[in-house]
């Protein structure tokens, strides 16, 4: 038989043992030929759009400040469109007119319609409230964030002055670029279509959504993504919790400077701490945002102060 891809593709993992990855290989087969097997195509890309690292953070967040709290409508909504049990939304139709001027405005009962529908006006809102969920980790890092939605004209001077694209961040500080500045795209986006059909291989491989939105980002702004003045990154996620390679480097990288000032014997725990802090609230924040989507709800605002807890409260 082939042997199984190596581990190292996929990110987000700390280093492990050799008993992490003896299990891994039982896990993955029963994955692959016990649990996939069994589910339809829709299934099959929810949970590939569910899985690798810190996907479920939301789950396990500790309830230890204002963004990872969640409502216990929201967590409820959380946990059964985790499970692919029925959401309800308290709504039969999509508010659409275009949906319901082509007669497909009848919703499933997943939330699977309202969380690709295009035509509400609801996808804007839930890419506004995952930009909201990085504004933690820019205030507690020992980064510069600059003003939000800046201008492509205001970063690359080959761009016309009539030019009104707008990137979502611009981060000073990091490591990585090189030392350049960090202009970060955020987006969600789901492995299924609002009729319910996955995206193309979306059923058979890991990542597709993210390839996608990466793919569409790259061609929306290809100025930035050349450009030698600043360093481009796709901050993407997928609706069912999977994270981009791009959400991973910059986690990764402000803990590293986070920890730097430390004591050596205190860096690897305190790495960890942090970690697991950070990805918490953006688990949570991008998870809230996708149940009020589909709820049809405004999702919370909160607004960040000072740096952060200290070391020993973090610990």
């Amino acid at each position: 038989p082939e042997p199984l891809p190596d581990y190292d593709g996929e990110p987000g993992h700390w280093p492990h043992g050799w008993q992490f990855f003896a299990s891994l290989g039982l896990v993955t087969h029963h994955r692959e030929h016990a649990v996939l097997p069994s589910l339809d195509d829709k299934a099959q890309a929810r949970l590939r759009s569910q899985s690798g690292a810190h996907a479920g953070d939301h789950i396990t967040a500790l309830p230890k400040n204002a963004y990872t709290v969640a409502t216990p409508l929201r967590f409820n909504g959380m946990l059964r469109r985790r499970a692919r049990l029925p959401v309800a939304t308290g709504s039969r139709h999509c508010r659409a007119a275009r949906c319901q001027r082509d007669e497909v405005s009848l919703l499933d009962a997943y939330g699977d319609h309202p969380e690709a529908c295009p035509r509400t006006g609801a996808l804007r809102r839930r890419g506004a409230a995952l930009e909201r969920a990085f504004r933690p980790l820019w205030a507690e890092a020992p980064v510069q964030a600059g003003d939000e939605h800046p201008l492509v004209r205001e970063l690359e001077p080959s761009v016309p002055a009539s030019d009104g694209r707008q990137a979502d961040v611009f981060i000073r500080g990091m490591s990585i670029g090189n030392g350049l500045p960090v202009v970060g795209d955020m987006c969600m986006g789901s492995a299924l279509h609002a009729n319910g059909r996955p995206y193309v291989e979306a059923a058979t491989e890991d990542g597709k959504a993210i390839e996608r939105l990466t793919d569409q980002k790259y061609d929306d702004y290809p100025e930035l993504v050349e450009s030698d003045r600043i360093h481009y990154v796709v901050l993407a996620c997928e609706e069912g919790g999977r994270w981009g390679p791009g959400v991973f480097a910059v986690v990764n990288d402000l803990v590293r400077l986070k920890v730097a000032p430390l004591h050596p014997l205190l860096r690897r725990s305190a790495a960890l701490a942090y970690s697991r802090r950070w990805w918490s609230i953006l688990a949570m924040g991008a998870q809230s945002a996708a149940i009020d989507c589909i709820l049809g709800q405004d999702s919370k605002v909160c607004i960040p102060r000072g740096e952060g807890p200290p070391l020993a409260s973090v610990l």
